[in-house]
């Protein structure tokens, strides 16, 4: 499923928006496993401002590309993902959740990348 959005797409419910194909400049995963294995990117010439990814595994095993800031809350809520900056100026990943980020990947090449882990959201 492609879907795209000048502002916000929501995703809330269990895989609400599983396997799509993601384009906007808010992008909310609230839902369990709401967005796995999903691809989410900005519109062509735009930005990606937020990905939130709240549900248990709300973006697990997603392909993440040029957004400005993640926040990762859920339980293992980016858990396989892979992060693509591409040279975007500054990056920001707030990983909050129960082992939000294991086993994913992060590439900021050519990007400024802050990243802040409470717990062990950050724990492989």
């Amino acid at each position: 499923t492609q879907q795209r959005s000048d502002a916000l797409i929501y995703c809330d419910g269990d895989g609400a928006c599983k396997d799509s194909r993601m384009q906007a400049k808010t992008i909310q995963c609230q839902g369990k496993r709401s967005c796995k294995n999903a691809i989410i990117q900005p519109n062509a010439g735009d930005e990606l401002e937020l990905l939130e990814c709240q549900g248990w595994f709300g973006c697990a095993t997603t392909n993440v590309i040029m957004a400005k800031e993640i926040r990762a809350y859920g339980f293992n809520g980016l858990a396989g993902a892979i992060i693509e900056t591409r040279g975007i100026p500054e990056f920001t990943l707030k990983a909050y959740g129960f082992r939000a980020l294991a086993g994913t990947t992060i590439d900021c090449k050519g990007s400024t990348c802050n990243i802040d882990c409470k717990g062990n959201a950050c724990k492989n």
